[in-house]
């Protein structure tokens, strides 16, 4: 994974955590606050910053595992390539 991705992730898990963890009300927002403020627990905020950087880590992982295949396929068809013009028999 990307040195830059992976601290954004990092960043994103700590954001969950610290909110979890600066207030200590389960109740929404909207009730403790005011109007002004979202219609969330804690909970519900702390999620979004960790389903973020969850979902971020798989685009990842699915990128890098696309371009590996890709690396494969490009590897075994110069392998095929080589063979075919060094090995095979003239037509």
């Amino acid at each position: 994974m990307n040195l830059e991705i992976q601290q954004l992730c990092d960043s994103l898990d700590t954001l969950a955590t610290a909110t979890k963890n600066a207030w200590g009300n389960d109740t929404l927002m909207i009730e403790a606050i005011g109007w002004q403020a979202p219609a969330l627990t804690r909970h519900d905020l702390a999620f979004l910053a960790s389903q973020l950087a969850h979902d971020i880590r798989a685009v990842d992982a699915e990128v890098t595992t696309f371009q590996r295949r890709n690396t494969y396929a490009d590897r075994n068809h110069r392998l095929w390539k080589h063979w075919r013009d060094a090995c095979a028999p003239p037509h």
